[in-house]
């Protein structure tokens, strides 16, 4: 049988968890050394999934001759492509 692939959403509810009962301070030396490795495991791979979500992510801009575009997600648009009629007045 195949093992299900953890969501990001598992893996935060269960780095929470973690981390609320490192920080209760009722939890022996080593347990709260496992809960600590445990706890960097989870937070790892939620970080790479963040990261593979924004490689992910585009956002479309209008291009002055009406076309769409895609630009990556942490890709300000250039100045040069923008209409003057559209931008903001304040």
């Amino acid at each position: 049988m195949t093992k299900k692939k953890q969501s990001f959403e598992e893996s935060l509810a269960q780095l929470e968890n973690v981390v609320g009962k490192m920080e209760g301070g009722e939890i022996p030396l080593d347990e709260c050394i496992d809960l600590y490795e445990k706890g960097v495991k989870l937070a790892d791979f939620c970080a790479k999934e963040l990261d593979a979500a924004e490689k992910r992510i585009e956002k479309l801009q209008k291009k002055s001759g009406g076309e769409f575009e895609t630009t990556p997600f942490d890709e300000e648009p250039d100045e040069e492509t923008s209409d003057s009629d559209s931008k903001v007045p304040f």
